[in-house]
């Protein structure tokens, strides 16, 4: 990350005044700056030339953040000492992996604020600051394979902007991907065995669907791939559309809350993922039926061993998305 690396790089504000900050500029963002305080902690100053976009309420703390409005502060760049109104984003406390986490979320929310920042971009950006920090007090939505297997598949993907828009935006959603008339499930074990989990409504998309089922078969390695590695590589593939790129990180890091250490920690085996990868019609998958109408949330285990896939690849399934 290279806002990471030029932040690591700040030297400590060497200044008496209280609210001191070296700084530098965030590539064409000039009124935007990452500074570093005299205990090296982060934050993100925001300048308003325009005093009528002034807050009213001055400042408030949470979840290791610290928003603060109208505040003069004494920003040195380059050797050069200036003094401007910010609104600023700052980050408290000793945890470096929280602390790398905030800035992570700077660069990816800097394209949110834009160039020319006013009061409402920025109360946005402090709501997705608060949101996303009050999802590392939460224990993941999901499991870390299975959040893994949802990137890898938007990794394999020759068109991973079209499976972005349609991932879901709520673990708890019934389909990991959806379009008006098509659904993908992706499903994965590391038991060696492709057995896996469904429930009665999941096998049964509305009557204008076609709902698909990507088994992966993963493996813990140690010189695997990690899910920080395939959200950085996919993020690459994104280009420039900042949008889909907040998607992508918003959902991954909502997603994993508690367990944040894990995400460059635990790695997969990319390769065995590849080759066990198989696509299966839900029309082909044994299902339960003549369910009395007064017995509901259903869930049983299937073996997919002797079934035979979809000669579906996910290249044509993701052509199909709208």
């Amino acid at each position: 990350m290279k806002i990471e690396k030029e932040f690591d790089e700040l030297p400590i504000p060497n200044s008496a005044k209280e609210h001191s900050y070296t700084a530098f500029n965030v590539n064409e963002y000039s009124h935007i700056k990452i500074g570093k305080d005299s205990k090296e902690n982060p934050s993100l100053l925001i300048f308003l030339p325009n005093q009528k976009d002034n807050f009213k309420v001055s400042k408030y703390k949470l979840y290791n953040l610290k928003i603060t409005h109208n505040l003069v502060c004494e920003v040195i760049t380059k050797n050069k000492r200036e003094e401007h109104v910010f609104s600023l984003i700052s980050f408290s406390g000793d945890d470096i992996e929280l602390k790398k986490y905030f800035i992570r979320i700077c660069e990816i929310l800097i394209p949110t604020l834009g160039a020319q920042p006013d009061k409402n971009k920025i109360t946005v950006t402090v709501n997705k600051f608060i949101e996303l920090f009050k999802a590392l007090k939460e224990p993941p939505q999901k499991t870390l394979q299975g959040l893994w297997t949802e990137l890898f598949l938007i990794h394999q993907s020759n068109n991973p902007k079209k499976l972005i828009k349609a991932w879901h935006t709520m673990p708890e959603e019934k389909y990991d991907f959806s379009s008006e008339k098509l659904r993908i499930e992706v499903k994965s074990s590391s038991t060696g065995t492709r057995v896996h989990y469904f429930s009665l409504e999941q096998l049964n998309p509305p009557s204008n669907c076609k709902l698909f089922v990507v088994s992966i078969l993963v493996n813990v390695l140690s010189g695997g791939i990690s899910i920080e590695e395939l959200v950085n590589d996919i993020s690459k593939k994104l280009s420039d559309d900042t949008e889909l790129i907040e998607k992508l990180n918003f959902i991954t890091y909502s997603t994993i809350g508690s367990e944040l250490s894990k995400i460059k920690n635990i790695c997969f085996d990319y390769e065995a993922a590849v080759e066990s990868l198989k696509i299966y019609d839900s029309e082909a998958i044994p299902s339960i039926q003549d369910i009395p109408s007064n017995i509901f949330e259903v869930k049983f285990k299937c073996s997919l061993q002797n079934i035979e896939p979809s000669s579906e690849t996910i290249s044509s399934l993701v052509n199909n998305f709208m």
